[in-house]
């Protein structure tokens, strides 16, 4: 077995350290609970109704006799009263919303018979839900990089022709696709048709496609000044020519970021930073401190800032749930126990495992959702869109910290010292030429980032077969 499936088998259990224990045990339960339908349900949502917003309550109620009358009763005081049919009745009925947690019993007597069940009403929250959908960029560590740069150049054709599927679902449903990082676009405007790369130019412009800062995820503790500042280099070049300003950046998988990353965002006019660490394996306790928790990261000089939000669960969200009421309830307990007090939050839905391709369930739930439900809301958006509400809300009353963000997988050089050395030498080299390619020559590609991809480190090298001889000769091209 994979390492990496390995780990991915363990999640389930090791996601309780970044997780209240109601929260996730709740979340832990759900195929046990949907195997056995409940009598009564209520749905933590706000519907609009002739008689103003009110609270469902789902009923599930077998019937094996003919059509006959159904009364539903909630501690005693009778709610509702149909008539129901042979076989399976779903329906819901709406309550007056509860402004604090209440404990009642429903039951529904039928020919006489009388089924009951306990239920907890919670109160819902009147927040505003952004969806960011995007593929984590894994070069390297789950599939071969060769594969992976074709399904990361494959997933952008796939996220156009989603975006345009959709094109005309309500505001708020539209599919939009977010490149968590830019070597995949990169490589699709190296690679790609002269049709297929307008059609991408096209599709940012559109709003279909949103771009990010970052060139890869990288481990910014391997990182010299010089390739932090290339780092974000190429989103400028692409923005400009898709005529977009590129003000946000993601990075996902990395727990843990140096300070002078942000002199980097500043540098490349990045305001907007959605970090989404891996959620559980060797991250210290930056999930626990973090996450859901928005603040202005400021930088060395005490003028940079960019604001910086870690979302539930990192970017592993769509990997360990489905959509659907019991998600939005989850994601209200778990708002409820950190006590979040903001009602504009944001999420990463990133498919179903590493370099996943878009996934179409997004924009239907959202349009199903909110065309039934008004509270909560969900919104799939950019990150600049999603980030940008949020601090026009809530920026002022953002904590601001300083320092680093400190990273905890850049021990991983320590099991490939001599490519580290290779590799600092090429960027030293790099740096110097840099200089003078400044002067007299076109702009050097630095090569050297890639590197500091996540998951650096022996392993992954020698893992996917690539040898010491091997890489020395590229670093040694790159030292050109």
């Amino acid at each position: 077995m994979k390492r990496r499936d390995l780990l991915k088998s363990l999640t389930m259990a090791a996601g309780g350290a970044l997780c209240s224990g109601s929260t996730w045990n709740i979340a832990r339960a759900q195929p046990e609970s949907q195997s056995r339908p409940k009598l009564a349900t209520p749905i933590r949502a706000l519907a609009r109704t002739g008689m103003g917003l009110l609270q469902p309550l789902l009923i599930s109620l077998s019937n094996s006799g003919g059509s006959t009358v159904a009364i539903t009763k909630l501690d005693g005081a009778e709610i509702d009263r149909r008539t129901i049919q042979s076989g399976v009745n779903v329906f819901e009925i709406y309550l007056k919303p509860v402004s604090s947690t209440r404990n009642a019993v429903v039951s529904i007597e039928v020919n006489g018979a009388q089924q009951s069940e306990a239920v907890e009403i919670k109160p819902v929250r009147q927040m505003l839900i952004y969806v960011l959908p995007h593929s984590h960029h894994d070069l390297g560590y789950t599939d071969l990089q060769a594969d992976v740069e074709e399904k990361q150049m494959l997933n952008i054709k796939r996220g156009i022709e989603l975006a345009r599927k959709t094109a005309d679902y309500p505001e708020g449903a539209r599919f939009i696709w977010n490149l968590e990082v830019l070597w995949g676009a990169d490589l699709y405007m190296q690679r790609r048709s002269q049709e297929e790369k307008a059609e991408l130019v096209e599709a940012v412009g559109k709003g279909w496609i949103a771009l990010n800062g970052a060139y890869a995820n990288e481990l910014t503790g391997l990182c010299r000044p010089e390739e932090l500042l290339q780092l974000f280099h190429y989103s400028t070049v692409l923005g400009k020519q898709c005529g977009v300003r590129v003000d946000s950046a993601m990075m996902s998988d990395v727990p843990g970021f140096t300070w002078g990353t942000v002199a980097a965002f500043s540098q490349a006019g990045i305001r907007y930073f959605s970090a989404a660490p891996n959620y559980f394996d060797r991250i210290g306790t930056f999930m626990t401190t973090w996450q859901d928790r928005p603040f202005w990261w400021v930088g060395p000089s005490g003028k940079d800032k960019v604001l910086f939000w870690v979302p539930w669960t990192g970017y592993a969200m769509s990997h360990v749930m489905k959509v659907g009421p019991d998600f939005v309830a989850k994601y209200q307990d778990r708002m409820d126990d950190v006590q979040y007090s903001y009602d504009i939050s944001s999420i990463r839905w990133s498919g179903h495992g590493d370099n996943a391709e878009p996934d179409p369930e997004i924009s239907e739930f959202v349009r199903s959702w909110n065309e039934k439900y008004e509270w909560p809301r969900f919104s799939i958006a950019s990150v600049s869109t999603a980030f940008s509400a949020f601090e026009k809300r809530y920026g002022s009353q953002l904590p601001q910290y300083h320092g680093d963000l400190t990273p905890y997988w850049e021990d991983g050089a320590a099991s490939s010292a001599l490519e580290t050395r290779l590799n600092r030498g090429a960027a030293d080299r790099l740096s110097a030429a840099f200089a003078l390619s400044a002067i007299v020559l076109p702009p050097l590609n630095w090569s050297s980032l890639k590197y500091g991809f996540d998951q650096g480190g022996l392993d992954r090298w020698q893992g996917k077969g690539i040898r010491r001889k091997r890489l020395s000769r590229s670093y040694g091209r790159s030292m050109c």
